[in-house]
């Protein structure tokens, strides 16, 4: 099979293994799916250095190009797998994929392909439509069903973003509706709801779904509330979080006390 990326494959996997042989596969499977074929391009040999030294060296040499390298031992000798990042193995199947144009971090989209279609543009568009949702994503991590991309999770109250950063990360993003810096998610952590454009933009698979945090007072002493269990919280300096500020049960000697 003649690749014209196959020259480079050959030399980065020539400075960490001696080839024995070359064995190609069909990238539009997933190498998950069936290991046996689903794959760019197998590389079987002896390796120069420790495996994990090579799977580091492998991984900062394809990562530019979204290819991973997978090793697997049998018996005397290493195979390594070359395999894409599911989403252009996806894309295979229904595009003759000539070029990929991966885009930069303010653009609006994540990868673009140029290519022939395989299938007619009506039968492509239903193909795409039939991919994972990442609700059946995550199921399939769950129960270890073959995930078609690793489910990805940031907006909790903890996981957020703080909210003189949100402030920061705005400008950056320039093509991204931000408008929620001032919604505090975590009033403890200052961290903010995220724009639903923001999570949209990374990919972000789940959404929090927010609580009504009842029985919050505010303290009338100082800047500070007292949460539903009766723990006092105060600000710390310039506000950028809330700090325990006392024990509710420190006195308490008896359950007649806790009750």
């Amino acid at each position: 099979m003649s690749d014209p990326t196959s020259d480079n494959y050959t030399t980065l996997i020539s400075r960490v293994m001696t080839i024995e042989d070359v064995t190609w596969g069909d990238p539009k499977i997933n190498f998950w799916d069936d290991p046996a074929i689903g794959y760019i391009v197998r590389f079987r040999g002896k390796l120069h250095e420790d495996a994990h030294q090579a799977q580091a060296h492998l991984e900062q040499s394809l990562h530019p190009q979204k290819v991973s390298p997978i090793l697997r031992t049998e018996n005397s000798l290493t195979s390594i797998f070359l395999v894409g990042d599911p989403l252009t193995a996806q894309i295979a199947q229904i595009l003759d994929i000539q070029e990929t144009h991966w885009a930069t971090p303010e653009a609006l989209h994540i990868v673009r392909y140029l290519g022939h279609l395989r299938l007619d543009s009506v039968e492509a568009y239903d193909r795409i439509a039939e991919a994972m949702t990442p609700r059946e994503n995550f199921l399939a991590a769950m129960e270890r069903a073959g995930p078609e991309w690793v489910p990805l999770d940031m907006g909790k109250h903890i996981g957020s973003i703080h909210r003189r950063h949100y402030a920061d990360l705005a400008p950056l993003l320039p093509g991204v509706r931000m408008a929620n810096g001032g919604l505090i998610l975590d009033r403890m952590a200052q961290t903010v709801v995220p724009d639903e454009a923001l999570l949209a933009r990374f990919g972000v698979d789940f959404r929090w779904l927010v609580p009504n945090w009842v029985q919050v007072r505010e303290r009338e002493d100082v800047d500070g509330y007292i949460d539903m269990w009766g723990v006092p919280y105060r600000a710390a300096a310039g506000r950028d979080h809330y700090a325990v500020d006392g024990a509710p049960l420190k006195g308490a000697t008896s359950i007649a006390d806790i009750e």
